[in-house]
């Protein structure tokens, strides 16, 4: 007597608006390790058994429940056209699956699917003729896509559930048309962890679409249809931050690495995400994105190189005003390099010599870099002219430790206090922004 395949299962299947969970075992001849040639978990095992295992659900007028079936390593183009609700509950597609050109009319779950292989969507060489179709609701929760996930051009005419999908590779909508009506379109927990395309095309009304608790690494912010789509952002969990060594942390999105000859659309884009996470109030946020597009604006080619020059001082002193730690940093390296510069071009110091205190002019040019120098006195006259230079009398001609009037000297205490005025100022500006956060400009 030959033995039962053993897999049992349970299938949640939507009956209008409710929701029927059923339990079922699968009745087919084990040949295996108890289980059937359809469930039988063996990547090189023949594709044609499965083919046939799936006509013959498909002629039965029944749902077509491929629940749990694995798929060999074997590029296979669905054999049937689908008619009734379907289930690829739980399937492994270790090959090249296609669907391309399929009208789902009913309810389809890919819920927990894993496709191993390249799963395709899309149109089926003509966009205008062959597209494929959900004509219901489709799942892919938890489903993962190990390589590209080709949704190109086909059509959702119902909201579809993405809910802890993993696109470990390419995920592609490119022209995916959207056609239903006063739905949102949710993202939840979904991972882009490489390039992510979501340019829809919107036919329907009042459409949102909603990324919440997701990891967004891959996702090209700048494919998504702004014009008619109300767009949001909820706790996502991760941009894009990868960075060199010397670099400062910021939050990336992708599009960096696309639109390197684009700068004007990345600065667009950075501005758009700075406008939303500030009418959220999420300041933090809107700040990482402004300083974004303050950095894609310098790779402007018509961006004037004065203009340019500024702005990477503004990064470098403050983070574009966003950063306190930074510009006081920049403040007190400021205070501690100046008084070098004055002794290597020569600065009245204060010294003592038999308990007297004596004003000598030294000046110590560049041999104290190729000479032997006494480091001790150099570092006595160091502090005389740090502690001078902290003293605003310093730029007064009657200071006894002032440098010659029209000197060079002189010039340079006047541009070094002109630079403490700014740097100052810029503490001032961020630490304004921890209350009073920027407003972003008009998009």
């Amino acid at each position: 007597m030959s033995e039962q395949c053993q897999v049992k299962y349970q299938l949640n299947i939507l009956r209008g608006v409710n929701l029927h969970t059923i339990k079922k075992e699968c009745s087919r001849e084990a040949v295996s390790n108890g289980r059937c040639i359809c469930h039988l978990d063996d990547p090189n095992k023949p594709l044609e058994p499965l083919i046939e295992e799936i006509k013959k659900l498909s002629e039965s007028g029944q749902d077509l429940d491929c629940s749990y079936f694995i798929f060999p390593k074997v590029p296979m183009r669905f054999p049937v056209a689908i008619r009734k609700p379907t289930f690829f509950v739980h399937c492994r597609f270790y090959g090249d699956v296609s669907f391309q050109g399929q009208h789902f009319p009913s309810y389809v779950s890919f819920h927990g699917a894993h496709f191993f292989g390249k799963a395709d969507f899309s149109d089926d060489g003509n966009p205008y003729e062959k597209q494929t179709m959900f004509h219901d609701t489709v799942i892919f929760t938890s489903t993962e896509f190990h390589k590209e996930g080709l949704f190109k051009s086909c059509i959702f005419a119902a909201p579809p559930e993405f809910n802890g999908t993993i696109f470990h590779d390419l995920a592609n909508f490119a022209w995916a048309e959207i056609a239903f009506s006063s739905h949102l379109l949710e993202f939840r927990q979904v991972e882009f962890r490489k390039d992510a395309f979501l340019d829809f095309r919107i036919s329907g009304e009042n459409i949102g679409i909603a990324f919440r608790y997701c990891n967004l690494e891959g996702l090209q912010i700048s494919s998504l249809p702004r014009h008619k789509t109300q767009i949001e952002f909820e706790n996502i969990k991760k941009w894009d931050e990868k960075r060199k060594w010397y670099q400062v942390r910021r939050l990336k999105i992708r599009d960096e690495q696309t639109l390197k000859d684009n700068p004007v659309k990345l600065v667009d884009t950075y501005r758009f995400l700075e406008k939303h996470f500030y009418d959220k109030s999420d300041y933090s946020l809107a700040s990482q994105f402004y300083i974004g597009q303050m950095i894609a604006l310098r790779k402007d080619k018509n961006y004037y190189w004065p203009s340019k020059v500024l702005n990477w001082l503004y990064q470098k002193t403050s983070n574009y005003g966003e950063s306190k730690r930074r510009a006081i940093l920049t403040l007190f390296l400021i205070w501690l390099v100046f008084p070098v510069f004055l002794l290597m071009m020569g600065m009245p110091v204060s010294r003592t010599s038999n308990g007297q205190v004596l004003v000598v002019t030294v000046n110590y040019g560049l041999r104290c870099i190729f000479d032997e120098t006494d480091w001790s006195q150099f570092w006595r006259d160091y502090r005389s002219v740090f502690c001078s230079n902290l003293s605003l009398s310093t730029i007064d001609r009657k200071h006894e430790l002032s440098p010659p009037p029209d000197s060079p000297q002189r010039v340079l205490l006047i541009v070094e206090s002109l630079i403490n005025v700014v740097l100052a100022s810029l503490v001032v500006v961020a630490a304004r922004r921890r209350f009073t956060p920027k407003k972003p400009t008009g998009i």
